[in-house]
């Protein structure tokens, strides 16, 4: 009984460290003032990118972008 109810505890943490993940990672668009993608469906996500690029292209380019909202996730992981 013990471990069945662990099991879900930890299942929980892990639900909610995604939705905090989720979260930080739309503050870090807000920041950039890049509408931010939506958080699930990749193909959507992946024409947007391509969109941003082309327009960006268009207007002549500038620094590469910042790298994606999962930057530093894994140092701070671990505690």
């Amino acid at each position: 009984m013990r471990r069945k109810e662990e099991e879900e505890k930890e299942e929980e943490e892990e639900e909610e460290e995604e939705e905090e993940e989720e979260e930080v990672t739309a503050r870090w668009w807000q920041r950039r003032s890049v509408p931010a993608p939506p958080p699930r469906p990749r193909q959507r996500q992946q024409q947007q990118q391509q969109q941003q690029q082309q327009q960006d292209g268009e207007v002549g380019g500038g620094a590469p972008r910042a790298p994606g909202p999962r930057h530093g996730a894994c140092r701070h992981r671990r505690g």
